[in-house]
């Protein structure tokens, strides 16, 4: 007998059994996305972050350069920016947020890209 044929089947239920180790990812809530931006500047990346009044209104950075603009979430737990450079005159719904274990990740739901979020601080941070 070959000594690893006895060990195949030990590893076929190992590997079959990673995949209920690895993080679940759980979507956040419209109101969990709410309270998570709500009053907080969110780092967005080293080129900038926004921070989300509670108003409706966004004040951002990105590579030095600042703006403004307006956020909503909606029923569903899509992120909305409303920014007239970047989109125009209508809100943009194209992210969403999930947790991973501790961590929070974005959504881009254009190019199905997800971001680990690097910080949300209280407060307006820039």
């Amino acid at each position: 007998m070959h000594p690893l044929r006895p060990t195949l089947p030990a590893l076929l239920l190992i590997a079959l059994a990673l995949p209920a180790f690895a993080g679940e990812r759980t979507a956040l809530t419209a109101p969990e996305l709410t309270e998570l931006l709500s009053g907080k500047t969110e780092t967005w990346s080293t080129l900038g972050a926004g921070y989300y009044d509670p108003s409706g209104t966004i004040e951002f950075v990105w590579k030095d350069e600042p703006g403004s603009g307006e956020w909503k979430i909606t029923d569903d737990g899509k992120l909305c920016l409303k920014i007239t450079a970047w989109y125009g005159d209508d809100f943009n719904c194209g992210w969403t947020y999930f947790r991973e274990d501790s961590d929070i990740y974005s959504l881009n739901l254009k190019t199905d890209q997800a971001t680990k979020m690097p910080g949300f601080a209280p407060g307006k941070t820039f």
